[in-house]
């Protein structure tokens, strides 16, 4: 977890990217994972390093529920409609 958060979120270059685009607004430290083979690394990366880790089946799984029948015409949320049908 270490490496992960100096590559990812510590990393000079990242934050420099960030404030650029961001400012000095607040943001939040997403990591989106297929799964977590132990559930304690979700816990350890908030409290050390205020990484929060979403999980994609869950994100997956409230796009299909939010997306219904609207007309979209951004290519993912077509193919999450698509999905949703199946």
């Amino acid at each position: 977890m270490d490496t992960l958060n100096e590559i990812k979120f510590s990393h000079p270059t990242v934050v420099k990217a960030v404030t650029e685009i961001l400012g000095t607004s607040h943001y939040r430290k997403v990591l989106v994972v297929w799964d977590v083979e132990d559930g304690s690394v979700i816990e350890q990366a908030k409290s050390l390093y205020n990484i929060e880790i979403w999980k994609i089946s869950n994100i997956m799984s409230e796009l299909i529920r939010e997306v219904k029948t609207k007309a979209y015409r951004d290519d993912v949320l077509r193919t999450i409609q698509l999905i949703s049908r199946s």
